[in-house]
């Protein structure tokens, strides 16, 4: 599904930050018109987006409405258009159906260098609270999760009822097989999924 779709199909307990799917360069200067100042544009319908070159950061308003045309045609022909928002760091938290094991739980280190740094723990349905803090410990980067150099640590609760909700969609909704949030930026300690990706059986 695309990312509009995704997060749309996940719902409103998804923590993400103010953004909206225009279809018109006059519908992304009306959203901009309300933000603030510096805004990332994405092409709609496009699973791997940063590796096309189609998620521009940073922008402001004027760079969004030059650039609108050339993301909308290299996508479904919408732009998703989101304020900009600077994280301390970034995490992976993705969910699975496993054959053996049912809907298996991913956590780790998130953002463009997911693949190349590795560094992930799993965690099995249902989730438990206990279980969930010893196994991000086991992380390289647990260091960040509790704060370091004057920056808040993450607020391990909200991480916590994020993984249980993505787990429970699996639970819940046999079609979709797979659930991507990455990157997932922790703002002041909180978690602020920047991009979904849900996955549907026979796709």
């Amino acid at each position: 599904m695309s990312e509009a779709e995704s997060k749309q199909r996940l719902g409103d307990w998804l923590p993400a930050c103010r953004e909206r799917l225009t279809r018109s360069p006059a519908e992304a200067a009306d959203f901009m018109a309300g933000g603030n100042g510096v805004f990332v544009a994405k092409a709609s319908g496009v699973a791997h987006k940063t590796e096309g070159n189609l998620v521009r950061v940073g922008l402001p308003a004027e760079y969004v409405l030059a650039q609108w045309e050339e993301l909308a045609a290299a996508g479904d022909g919408s732009v998703l258009v989101a304020d900009f928002v600077r994280p301390e760091y970034e995490l992976l938290i993705g969910a699975t159906r496993d054959e053996q094991f049912g809907p298996v739980l991913t956590v780790g280190q998130g953002g463009v260098m997911t693949e190349s740094i590795d560094d992930v723990v799993c965690f099995l349905h249902p989730l438990d609270r206990d279980d969930f803090g010893r196994g991000l410990e086991e992380l390289r980067c647990a260091r960040l999760l509790h704060g370091q150099r004057g920056r808040p640590g993450a607020d391990l609760e909200r991480l916590y009822e994020l993984g249980s909700h993505l787990l429970d969609v699996l639970v819940a909704d046999p079609d979709v097989m797979g659930v991507d949030l990455n990157p997932v930026a922790i703002i002041d300690g909180r978690p602020v999924v920047l991009d979904a990706l849900v996955i549907l059986s026979g796709a």
